[in-house]
């Protein structure tokens, strides 16, 4: 007798879903499933159904199986009324008052099979999901693909229109605005993009057509044209917009299409082998293919039009950089409850990882990203990601250490530039918020979308799937009967590098257990801290260094020096802030490029502690912080890199720029501590020719404070 095939990493892909409005097959998000006969998914996308689940279908794409929804219980804390207001009002689209609402995560309740929709639901639905057309006088209305839409465009400026047009979807949602006056189209928005690139990106976009509507306007300008001015003119800008569209047919043509993935050949991206005018997009999109994404999901993921970044890609695939590979699509032979994490809480900086399902594709999505902090309204659970993800992969799982820790919510549409260009904010929120619309871990009642008894508190396999839905339904569940859990399937899963070439998909689980284990060895450093640091003080009567506490008063004359830990390997650059006040910004060390090199975990070393010039710089170095004759405090930030930062602080005016940011961002970081934020924040207005760095980098910055009397 043959022995059984043993299950994959592929496994996984059978409990993710995508949740799917079937009075139009739109598909509004992602799921996976959770627990028993319930999927998880963001509480944004459901509450417009609140009334009518039946509405509302799950289908896992991986197995096939296609389920109805009987109930929706929304997390306790979820303000649905605001919720429901907020997505009855007509605003751009993806609103970002939805995304960032407090504790956005929803459990469905599935049922084995699609019931019979009423004959009357279909206008109800509409009804209630569609908000009202544009208020006011419309002088031009129709509906329009994205060639079309130059011809309205260059017809109103021709008539030197004064006044609106907005492009809706079959809702009257605001897919995108665009503001004229006098002859010219002056203010443009497109989902989180603005002016000239939110041109670019909607005519390069895969939306065939929408209705419009013209509406004039006699104010000055519209009140939401809070932000600069196009500086283009018209004319240029639909023929550009024109000639990326049609080049972009032949660019997708020529990399065979959009199913095509981009896979990294290299662990770092090499910006001698991009040439200058591609750097910053190249960086941009590198950043997004980690390790692998399909070219169809990768154009809709990112802020740019689709041909600047298949143009990025060219150029890193011409360097060797990234190539281009076929995948099959997804697909498994079990729908198993994912693993959830018991702590969920992550540190600023560590690595996360999505998965998902391309409803445009059809292939597996798998991207790595970090922690940035926490979110800034201050929401318990809360936290913002680098993941930049399309749209409809809203609610899809976040996984580290082989469990799930947290839900993709999307883009912080109001936070773009927010942290430095080449960086897209996304939300997500702790695993332990669905755990709560669960009943796992609270004694509160569950919001419900109807009346029905409470979840019981059972384990997630697949037995319990199966009777789930034989309660629901009284018919047997189409889910596996398996005997594993995904638990035990992750102990035999293959165990890679993240930056050996994905041959397939089925690894990857082992891949990510891999890599975090790998951190394993050496003893955990305080949550987010690269570095730490001891003070040495050298007093102007003594001729030795001794160590002192953190909130020692130095004096006049004082000569410091820091003990340095190293928790990860990094390269490490010491900025000085000075409270004197002829004296700038600078930075302290490396002292000349040759001592600019990676210093591996464990590693202990003294800085500043020589004389030395800084080759070809003419910058003398220090060996010990003097502290000035000045009342006040010096301000030390210590920068720890995976790459080299000593180019970019070679540009002109860089040490000033950068401590100016720092200053800004570590306020509120208590002396010894650090965070992390993305090189693109900390150089955010230092100008440049050429591309130094990688503006997603993840760089964390140890803030020490010195504070001293006039003697």
């Amino acid at each position: 007798m043959e022995a059984p095939a043993e299950n994959t990493g592929q496994e996984v892909l059978g409990s993710i879903g995508w949740l799917i409005d079937r009075t139009n097959q739109q598909i509004l998000g992602s799921v996976w499933l959770a627990d028993n006969s319930k999927a998880i998914t963001c509480a944004h996308i459901a509450v417009p159904f609140t009334n009518f689940p039946e509405a509302l279908q799950v289908k896992f794409p991986a197995t096939g199986i296609v389920c109805g929804v009987k109930e929706i219980e929304f997390h306790p804390d979820f303000d649905r009324w605001m919720a429901k207001r907020f997505a009855g009002q007509s605003q751009l689209v993806p609103a970002f008052e939805l995304i960032s609402q407090a504790q956005n995560v929803a459990a469905l309740k599935l049922v084995g099979s699609l019931k019979q929709l009423d004959r009357d639901l279909l206008p109800r639905v509409n009804a209630a999901l569609s908000v009202p057309p544009p208020q006011g006088e419309t002088i031009v209305s129709g509906q329009a693909g994205r060639i079309e839409l130059t011809s309205v465009l260059q017809t109103l400026v021709n008539a030197r229109n004064f006044g609106t047009l907005v492009l809706l979807d079959e809702r009257n949602h605001i897919l995108a605005r665009l503001f004229l006056e006098d002859g010219k189209l002056t203010h443009a928005q497109f989902r989180n993009s603005r002016n000239e690139e939110a041109i670019y990106r909607l005519i390069t976009s895969d939306i065939e057509k929408f209705p419009f509507h013209f509406t004039p306007q006699t104010q000055t300008e519209a009140q939401w044209c809070t932000f600069p001015p196009i500086e283009k003119s018209t004319a240029f800008l639909l023929m550009e917009a024109y000639r990326r569209m049609e080049e972009l047919g032949n660019m997708l043509e020529q990399a065979g299409g959009p199913n095509m993935v981009a896979v990294r050949r290299a662990a770092n991206i090499n910006f001698e082998l991009v040439p200058d005018d591609w750097r910053p997009l190249a960086a941009y999109v590198w950043n997004c293919v980690n390790p692998e994404m399909s070219l169809g999901c990768l154009t809709r993921a990112l802020s740019l039009d689709a041909y600047s970044v298949i143009g990025a890609l060219q150029t890193l695939c011409a360097s060797g950089q990234i190539a281009l590979e076929k995948r099959d699509p997804a697909a498994a032979g079990a729908s198993l409850p994912l693993e959830m994490a018991d702590d969920s809480h992550l540190a600023a900086g560590e690595d996360v990882y999505a998965l998902g399902i391309d409803p445009k594709t059809n292939l597996p999505v798998i991207m790595r990203g970090f922690i940035v902090e926490e979110f800034w309204q201050g929401l318990d659970q809360h936290q913002v990601t680098s993941i930049s993800l399309p749209l409809e992969l809203a609610g899809a799982p976040l996984v580290k250490d082989g469990a799930v820790i947290g839900i993709h919510c999307g883009p912080l549409v109001q936070e773009i530039g927010h942290y430095g260009e080449g960086f897209e904010p996304q939300l997500m929120i702790s695993v332990q918020a669905a755990q709560t619309c669960l009943g796992l871990n609270t004694p509160q009642s569950i919001a419900h979308s109807g009346s029905y008894p409470p979840v019981k508190e059972a384990a997630a396999t697949p037995a319990a799937v199966s009777q789930g839905f034989a309660e629901n339904t009284g018919e047997q569940s189409n889910f596996t009967s398996t005997s594993e859990t995904h638990n035990q399937l992750r102990d035999r899963m293959e165990t890679r590098e993240l930056n050996a070439p994905m041959q397939a998909f089925s690894s990857f689980f082992g891949s990510i257990k891999g890599a975090v284990d790998s951190f394993k060895k050496v003893p955990p450093p305080p949550p987010g801290q690269f570095l730490q640091a001891q003070i040495l003080r050298q007093a102007i009567t003594s001729e030795k260094f001794t160590k002192v506490a953190d909130n020692t008063e130095f004096q006049n004359g004082d000569i410091v020096r820091f003990e340095v830990k190293v928790f990860e390997n990094c390269h490490i650059f010491v900025l000085l802030k000075s409270a004197a006040p002829n004296q700038q910004p600078r930075l302290i060390y490396p002292y000349f490029q040759d001592q600019d090199v990676s210093f591996s975990k464990g590693a202990v070393l003294t800085l500043p502690e020589r004389n030395s010039e800084r080759s070809g710089m003419g910058k003398q170095s220090i060996a010990g912080l003097t502290i000035p004759n000045a009342k006040g405090r010096e301000e030390i930030y210590m920068l720890a890199s995976h790459s080299s930062l000593l180019g970019a602080f070679n540009i002109e005016n860089a040490e000033q720029i950068v401590a100016d940011n720092l200053f800004a961002m570590c306020q509120e970081v208590a002396h010894g501590s650090a965070l992390t934020r993305p090189a693109g924040a900390i150089f955010h207005g230092l100008m440049s020719q050429t591309q130094v760095f990688d503006p997603m980098e993840k760089i964390n910055i140890l803030c020490l404070r010195l504070s001293h009397q006039r003697p």
